[in-house]
């Protein structure tokens, strides 16, 4: 189950529009497939905290010095880093 702002959503969610962002974007099916993926693993962990969809930006709970990928805009897909003169 999913609490997002003091509603309670099922994984997966009933169709239609939830009102969170994590379940209302247009690849809603791959979203809830990978979260379903991270939950069924054996060391996922009781309960799975995102700092997503604050209003302020992404959250971080570490003190990070790299990145990875999350269910939010920002994360979910790919990206790559270039300088104009293609060194970095």
């Amino acid at each position: 189950m999913c609490f997002f702002r003091g509603t309670l959503i099922t994984i997966p969610p009933l169709q239609g529009p939830t009102g969170c962002p994590l379940f209302d974007p247009p690849d809603r099916a791959l979203v809830v497939q990978e979260l379903q993926s991270l939950l069924a693993m054996l060391s996922s962990g009781d309960v799975v905290v995102y700092g997503n969809y604050s209003g302020s930006g992404t959250v971080s709970f570490l003190g990070e010095r790299g990145s990875h990928t999350g269910p939010s805009d920002d994360e979910l897909y790919a990206f790559m880093l270039a300088s104009a003169s293609g060194l970095i």
